[in-house]
């Protein structure tokens, strides 16, 4: 089918379209959030927003269904902002381009923001629908989610009455989650001291790129470069070799991204140029090597123009150990749920200012203690290279529950709908579920959704029929609902 024929077919994606069309990155959510609510106050049901723009919704339960205890549907509007080099897209003034190819959709050199706009696509379907079987519905749409939660964390919890809450922020239909790590945001800088690069010196800018990136909870375990991590590595081993200089270094875009791209602007004489230019094909194969099935690396070195100062020869060695040494990637994995992992971080950006380097990374784990060492890990390394670090947002882990009624729904209507059984799991990632279930305390949760891929890069993609199959056992377990 093309996207007219799914549309016209399936109302959700029809809003989902709609809702893309208006920018909505984190923090940039102001107009989204009134457009969402304009609309269910068009429809007559009692809305409520926050100061963060965090939108709740009652519908009230459809006939028969009075009786019936009522249940949470929860997602938030927000999405990881992303997108290739090649494209100038302004994600503050502009909305998402889609293309369907086969069975997918996916945005024209962008990230889609199916993560988790889709959710949001599948409340308001259900909130129009006159026909949908169902209890009193209370819809939670947050903000600020993939910034660290800044939404969840301001949820009124006496707002709400229900004691169940199904979240519609997973990525992969036929798996129910249960429990999720909990993270935090670590950030530290470096400072530096600059001086006058050599007389004979030009200005190369040395680009990491190819990578593919990834979200840093989901994906962390495949393997994939790091683009902060290895443009250390690369620095380092051309330090050991070339006499250069160094003016700045960045890489990333977000936190909970591993980062794709990075770059490093160089001052190199002409007569080290050939030599520098053939170690990095050395490099590049070496490192390729490495990474065989998992990732694809190219270096790049591009003159420039202007001449610039750079670093002193001891804050050079100092930001680039920075960037060599600091954790990341996968640090313990589960003795409990076989593959899973445990705890996690990801160097997601580094940025240079006025006079330091900021290096930002999403710390993850299932416990608190190890996620706290880890961050004291980063903590020990800035400070021992003249740094100082700081705890941003933090947010605490989803913990598996024994007794789940709503779970038990889930896995007989997965059943009766598919005649396949629902797995019921944990994931690495996190949710959401872990602040709300704090905030309102023996909240029965559970995770579903559609079928996604390479989420929080700009080929993320929905799979179209897992979504279409995703709503209807959504639709099925709110006419089953009975507590």
């Amino acid at each position: 089918m093309n996207w007219s024929e799914w549309k016209e077919q399936n109302q959700f994606l029809r809003i989902f379209e709609e809702f893309s069309k208006i920018p909505h990155c984190s923090h940039n959510e102001t107009a989204v959030s009134n457009w969402l609510a304009e609309l269910a106050r068009g429809w007559g049901l009692e809305v409520m927003q926050d100061q963060k723009m965090n939108l709740y919704i009652r519908k009230p339960a459809s006939p028969g269904y009075e009786s019936r205890p009522p249940i949470i549907l929860q997602g938030h509007m927000d999405m990881v902002c992303e997108k290739n080099t090649t494209t100038c897209h302004d994600f503050i003034q502009e909305g998402i381009e889609m293309i369907v190819d086969g069975d997918w959709l996916h945005a024209k050199e962008t990230t889609l923001g199916a993560d988790n706009g889709i959710a949001v696509a599948y409340m308001l379907a259900i909130l129009q629908d006159k026909d949908a079987k169902h209890p009193t519905l209370e819809c939670m749409i947050t903000t600020e989610e993939e910034t660290g939660m800044g939404g969840a964390s301001a949820i009124d919890g006496t707002w709400f009455t229900a004691k169940a809450m199904i979240n519609l922020d997973s990525e992969e239909e036929g798996y129910a989650l249960v429990s999720c790590a909990g993270g935090m945001r670590s950030q530290f800088e470096i400072p530096f001291k600059r001086e006058p690069a050599g007389l004979k010196s030009k200005g190369f800018r040395l680009e990491v790129k190819g990578l593919k990136g990834g979200h840093s909870g989901a994906e962390i375990h495949h393997g994939r470069g790091n683009a902060n991590q290895i443009l250390g590595r690369v620095l380092g081993a051309l330090t050991e070799k070339f006499t250069f200089g160094v003016s700045a270094v960045s890489g990333g875009n977000k936190m909970n991204a591993i980062p794709r791209e990075a770059q490093a602007i160089l001052m190199v004489e002409p007569d080290a140029l050939e030599s520098i230019s053939s170690h990095l094909h050395f490099l590049e194969a070496v490192i390729n090597q490495e990474m065989r099935g998992k990732d694809q690396l190219e270096l790049q070195l591009h003159s420039m123009e202007e001449m610039v100062s750079v670093w002193d020869r001891e804050s050079t060695e100092r930001i680039i150990s920075a960037l060599v040494l600091c954790p990341n990637g996968v640090q313990t994995m589960s003795v409990n749920i076989a593959g899973l992992v445990e705890s996690s971080t990801n160097l997601g950006v580094v940025s240079t200012n006025e006079d330091t380097v900021l290096f930002e990374s999403a710390i993850r784990s299932s416990m608190g203690s190890l996620k706290r060492e880890i961050a004291d890990r980063v903590a020990r390394l800035a400070v021992s290279l003249g740094g100082e670090h700081r705890i941003g947002s933090e947010y605490p882990a989803w913990e598996y529950r024994e007794d789940s009624p709503l779970r038990d729904l889930l896995v007989e209507s997965y059943r009766e709908q598919t005649q396949k059984e629902l797995q019921v799991t944990a994931i690495h990632a996190g949710l959401e579920c872990g602040l709300l279930g704090r905030t309102m305390s023996d909240l029965d949760m559970i995770s579903i959704g559609p079928d996604m891929k390479d989420v929080h890069t700009p080929e993320e993609a929905l799979n179209l029929p897992s979504a279409v199959r995703t709503y209807k056992f959504l639709l099925n377990v709110l006419k089953n609902y009975n507590d």
